[in-house]
């Protein structure tokens, strides 16, 4: 999904084992099932890293510089 207004990222991502929203790119949709099972609760083990959390399964540092690349904090 390209951000071209950051109104388009307060829209809620439906995604799990049977539908998967139409404007998700499959990839992504493909890693999200990888990483979280369509989770955005999910949590991962701590690690030396941090504890990886969410649809992503993203550190909070790499959230934060994702954020900060699209112009999100």
């Amino acid at each position: 999904m390209p951000v071209e207004d950051k109104k388009e990222l307060k829209t809620p991502i439906i995604i799990n084992a049977k539908k998967v929203d139409k404007d998700l790119e499959p990839i992504i949709a493909k890693q999200i099932l990888a990483e979280s099972g369509g989770n955005p609760k999910a949590v991962g083990p701590e690690t030396k890293y941090g504890q990886a959390k969410g649809l992503m399964q993203l550190l909070d540092s790499t959230a934060k510089e994702q954020m900060t690349k699209l112009g999100l904090d």
